[in-house]
């Protein structure tokens, strides 16, 4: 059923993985990228791997902690949960200088030709109507 032992070990390592169908094939597209341009590819390692996320993960927002305590029935129940601050992640997409130019800060109403008649249509939320009557 496989052309190749190789074939195989691939196979078996996508069953090991629970890899999906889109995974699987998504894999496999990497494979051949990298098999064309191997220069471009420069992990050894599962290290090289995390190490590349540890430095990426300083680009983002960083997460908080923060715990409470609740109670039930059954009493006190300490809970702690992780979460962004909003407006730290909006002050860093202001920041960012590919995507500062494309925030919309003004209300819009977009129109298609049908033809005969131009109708109205909403794709972002500042074409809806509340962003356009709180401007107006």
């Amino acid at each position: 059923p496989f052309r190749s032992r190789i074939d195989f070990e691939f196979a078996q390592f996508a069953l090991e993985a629970a890899l999906n169908n889109n995974q699987i094939d998504r894999l496999l597209k990497l494979i051949s990228t990298i098999s064309t341009t191997p220069s471009d590819f420069s992990f050894n390692n599962s290290g090289d791997v995390k190490g590349a996320w540890d430095v990426a993960s300083h680009l983002s927002t960083p997460f908080k902690t923060h715990t409470f305590t609740t109670s039930d029935k059954d009493g006190q129940m300490e809970l702690t949960f992780h979460y962004r601050s909003v407006f730290e992640w909006s002050l860093r997409l202001l920041e960012d200088p590919l995507l500062a130019p494309k925030f919309r800060w003004h209300a819009q109403r977009l129109y298609k030709n049908t033809g005969d008649v131009w109708d109205r249509f909403i794709d972002e939320p500042h074409t809806a109507d509340t962003w356009w009557d709180t401007e107006v």
